[in-house]
């Protein structure tokens, strides 16, 4: 039953979705991150070295620049493979929030209805549906794995390993968006509700 929710989360979000696959670049950054962007028209060691050392348009995200490379480097400005790899991660994203609320709240009816709000909000249209917002459903999807294993590390006596890849995942998230520099903040939610929050909520139910 479990499964056959998710499948559905997933097959109605990526219905929302379909029709943007069809879309076009945008002259809105689009043209700045694609189009006239000299860091992505070679794909070399060389070149993921200027990228990771690089600002481009006053933003620093080379793991997102290194996406458009690849994606350049096969499809050059076939806006479709841009599209299809927003749209994927943003469904891969869906089941790491459904995961993440199920192990901070143990219900799985709830956590498909998180990820289910998460998926089709419409929110997220223009993460989704704007190639240049590539960045947002990149560093979400490093960013909710980080959390993932932070939930692991308190459940698990805290052992170091998965504090190393807390780290590692919030690294790359970073390398993505520089939104994610609040990630620090939220494993202080995360301990304050492991710590008082979760007894209380046991306390009431």
């Amino acid at each position: 039953l479990i499964y056959a929710g998710l499948a559905m989360v997933i097959f109605i979000t990526a219905g929302i979705y379909f029709k943007s696959l069809q879309n076009n670049f945008v002259t809105y950054d689009d043209n700045q991150y694609i189009h006239d962007n000299p860091y992505i028209k070679t794909l070399n060691m060389e070149s993921v070295k200027v990228i990771f050392s690089s600002f481009h348009n006053s933003n620093y995200h080379p793991l997102t620049t290194l996406i458009y490379a690849v994606l350049y480097d096969k499809y050059k400005l076939d806006a479709t493979p841009y599209h299809i790899t927003g749209l994927f991660i943003h469904l891969l994203n869906i089941l790491l929030v459904y995961y993440l609320s199920f192990l901070i709240f143990k219900k799985q009816g709830l956590s498909i209805f998180i990820a289910f709000v998460f998926g089709a909000h419409p929110l997220h249209v223009e993460s989704v549906a704007w190639v240049s917002e590539l960045k947002d459903v990149l560093y979400s999807f490093f960013f909710i794995s980080a959390l993932i294993l932070y939930v692991k590390y308190i459940e698990n006596q805290r052992k170091i390993i998965y504090m190393i890849y807390v780290f590692g995942l919030f690294l790359l998230s970073l390398f993505s968006k520089s939104a994610a520099v609040i990630f620090p903040v939220l494993l202080i939610v995360f301990d304050f509700y492991y710590n008082f929050g979760k007894n209380m909520d046991e306390k009431i139910y």
